[in-house]
């Protein structure tokens, strides 16, 4: 690919001066600037490969870097972002032999998809090389590197000395704080080490709310949200010399130009407002009167299944497959000492012959000790038939629900309140799952919360702790 940019273009000459970034005369640069980089580079732009030519904030935000290493980003969703920290720190370790950085992020799935980014990013631009290429590790030759990691306690602690550590959607990842206070002492021996946290918000408490909102002097957050609304941008310098970067669907010209915008966003992936305002307005005061509290979710790392007392499989089925339809949800779960861990997630629409495969092959994968079937629609069928079929082998309960689904979840909500029912750290699904927890009952998705509330109904009325329940209901023997 030939070269797209130069030091001397005229655009980038008056984007620098409309945004106050200067270089000193003279200055020799062995290799280029961020900006030429960036223009021989191609990102994943929707379904298409483009060329990554800069929007204005990224410029803006690219220039406060070099001046500015600790850095809070909170922003709203589909901006390029992600590409722009992505390509800037790729530039960086392009310069720099000793230059690393690490990306933390949700989920190794989220991750990953960063590191794949970036790949595209190194195989486009004719000057890069690498020694080592994955999805968790990309060495370049004669040049610095870049670790991809999930955001987990453990993985923060095995990371060597680093000049950059990012960690992404951090409003969202369960113990950041202790992820964060493990990550930094990485930075201990480098100067001038960057630190850049990223996310959309996620309510007015927590880690990232906590460094949103301190340091700000006689600047009112919530009012500097309101600015970045208007303007698409604001930032500032805070007391503590963390620079703000507050970013708004308004910043690029794609999204601002587009006319009911929000409305379109919540119509396209059918959100509920509370959803839209958080993730595509910058909105921190979203309205929070749900049933499950975001505070209450606790998480475990994965352990083999056979350390569990039992495992019970929850379904909640559907008649169609049609779009207007519900889904057949499945949610698997593994008791130990009382407390109830999440061991699986399934959902997907299906007409009852796909479905009862689907229930089968759940089956198949967990071995569970019991199913348990909603015993209405398709679950009346499959209550019936399941028995008489030598492919399924667990024993089956029928359940009969009672009340609303949101009557259902009401009851069952002291468990996870008390800290009771367990997440899995960095399962694929785990972000949707918790989206669907925390904002029902207006999440799109009800059915995995109802076969969520309808394992906690089974197992809050029953006293399956004594070997004698075990063996009455004829599970004593694991399957």
């Amino acid at each position: 690919m030939g070269k797209r940019g130069r030091r001397d273009n005229p655009f980038f000459d008056r984007m620098r001066k409309d945004l106050g970034i200067e270089y000193e005369e003279g200055s020799q640069i062995p290799k280029p600037d961020w900006e030429d980089f960036a223009l021989q580079t191609y990102i994943r732009s929707g379904k298409e490969i483009s060329p990554f030519i800069p929007y204005t904030f990224q410029l803006q935000l690219r220039g406060l870097l070099e001046k500015h290493h600790r850095c809070i980003i909170p922003k709203t969703r589909q901006l390029g972002l992600t590409e722009f920290i992505a390509n800037f720190f790729l530039w960086r370790a392009y310069q720099d032999p000793s230059f690393l950085a690490v990306f933390f992020s949700k989920t190794q799935t989220d991750s990953s998809d960063i590191a794949l980014r970036v790949k595209l990013m190194v195989s486009s631009y004719s000057g890069i090389e690498t020694e080592y290429s994955s999805t968790t590790n990309i060495q370049l030759k004669n040049g610095g590197r870049l670790i991809f990691k999930p955001a987990t306690p453990n993985a923060a602690r095995s990371i060597p000395s680093a000049h950059a550590l990012i960690y992404d959607e951090c409003a969202f990842v369960p113990k950041i704080e202790e992820i964060y206070a493990a990550s930094q002492p990485a930075t201990a021996l480098v100067e001038d080490s960057y630190t850049v946290m990223i996310s959309t918000p996620n309510g007015c408490s927590g880690f990232f709310w906590d460094y949103c909102s301190s340091g700000n002097g006689d600047r009112n957050f919530l009012k500097e949200c309101e600015k970045a609304r208007e303007k698409g941008v604001n930032w500032w310098i805070d007391g503590d010399g963390w620079l703000k970067f507050l970013l708004h669907y308004r910043a690029p010209p794609s999204y601002s130009q587009v006319k009911n915008y929000l409305e379109t966003v919540k119509n396209k992936y059918k959100l509920p407002e509370s959803r839209v305002q958080q993730e595509f307005n910058l909105n921190f005061q979203i309205d929070t009167r749900t049933l499950i509290s975001r505070d209450w979710l606790e998480y475990y790392n994965p352990k083999p299944s056979d350390t569990y007392e039992r495992i019970i499989q929850s379904w909640d089925t559907a008649a169609t497959d049609k779009k207007s339809s519900a889904y057949w949800a499945c949610s698997t779960w593994g008791i130990s000492n009382g407390d109830y861990y999440l061991l699986d997630c399934y959902w997907e629409k299906h007409q009852y012959t796909s479905g009862i495969k689907a229930v089968k092959a759940q089956q198949r994968k967990w071995r569970p000790h019991l199913v348990l079937i909603e015993d209405k629609s398709t679950g009346i069928i499959l209550n019936q038939d399941l028995p008489k079929d030598s492919d399924f082998t667990s024993p089956l309960k029928p359940i009969s629900p009672k009340g609303s689904k949101e009557e259902r979840l009401e009851a069952e909500s002291p468990a996870i309140e008390a800290g009771r029912v367990v997440l899995p750290l960095n399962a694929p699904w785990l972000y949707e799952v918790e989206q669907m927890l925390i904002e029902f009952p207006e999440t799109e998705v009800k059915d995995v919360v109802d076969s969520i509330s309808q394992f906690l109904n089974w197992a809050r009325t029953r006293d399956y702790t004594p070997e004698s329940h075990w063996k009455s209901q004829g599970l004593f023997a694991k399957v």
